[in-house]
């Protein structure tokens, strides 16, 4: 079993929820301070924003899971150029 994909999914699930859920705080705690009746979805987008950053981890395996094309790619490329050192050096 791949354990790596009901992690990635929980990750963005809780995130979805986290976002949505900074919204409707954001709206009953702040709803017009200083007279500013935006001011909420402001400070929600910024923490949403902080949030969805905080997702480069996902990109990340894209490029370091063993499972994944790249890294297999440069398994290949590794392996074949190996043979060729090897033979060169007289192995």
């Amino acid at each position: 079993m791949n354990f790596e994909t009901p992690l990635t999914s929980l990750v963005w699930i809780t995130s979805i929820v986290s976002i949505i859920l900074t919204f409707i705080v954001s709206k009953l705690m702040i709803p017009t301070l200083g007279g500013d009746s935006t001011l909420w979805w402001k400070l929600g987008s910024i923490i949403s924003c902080g949030r969805c950053r905080g997702h480069h981890s996902e990109l990340v395996k894209v490029f370091t899971l063993m499972s994944s094309s790249h890294v297999k790619e440069v398994g290949d490329v590794f392996r074949r150029r190996w043979r060729v050192i090897n033979i060169l050096s007289g192995r």
